[in-house]
């Protein structure tokens, strides 16, 4: 009669299938597309990338409103960077198609968007309101490498991590397996 599992001991081959699937989740994930935007002055400037750290080269990204309808499009350079200029001030949901069904989105809401540009006549009114705008240009600017920064490593696959799965892994399945051997020990011999 031929036997269901390649391995003699089903709990053996149960486990390297798990460890297969982790495996092969794993490579999956790590070609996971990500997008990073930030405003800066009238442009929403960002990259794509992958989780594993590298760069999406060449991928469209389209940004579009509330309603579906594209605002900007651009291209991302050799390092996965885009530039997509701001025309309204509406929430801009950008898209990139990465290829190969990856796929990458992020939402960059209107109030993070500068204002219109003040007419001469009511500048001087609105001066106050200008410095505001300004000081959270600068501000914004110095924080986005950091905010870039802190996304790619919360993206990254650390060595912790997979050793931390594979004990988890190794550890059920041993766990089934001491409960197969005691119900085996119970069974009368026959």
């Amino acid at each position: 009669m031929p036997r269901a599992w390649p391995c003699r001991n089903p709990a053996t081959g149960a486990m390297l299938l798990a460890l297969l699937l982790t495996v092969a989740a794993g490579a999956a994930w790590a070609h996971a597309a990500r997008l990073f935007a930030t405003v800066e002055g009238g442009a929403i400037v960002g990259e794509v990338y992958f989780a594993g750290g590298g760069p999406a080269a060449a991928v469209g990204v389209v940004a579009v409103d509330p309603d579906g309808n594209a605002l900007a499009q651009a291209r991302t350079d050799a390092e996965g960077r885009f530039r997509l200029p701001v025309t309204r001030r509406v929430d801009h949901r950008l898209l990139a198609d990465v290829g190969d069904g990856h796929a990458a989105s992020a939402l960059v809401p209107a109030d993070a968007l500068p204002e219109p540009a003040a007419t001469p006549s009511s500048a001087a009114a609105r001066e106050p309101a200008a410095v505001a705008a300004a000081v959270d240009a600068a501000l914004a600017r110095r924080v986005a490498p950091l905010r870039r920064d802190i996304a790619r490593l919360q993206d990254r696959i650390l060595w912790r991590d997979v050793l931390g799965g594979l004990g988890y892994v190794l550890g059920l399945f041993g766990a089934a397996a001491f409960v197969l051997a005691r119900r085996r020990d119970r069974q009368p011999p026959g």
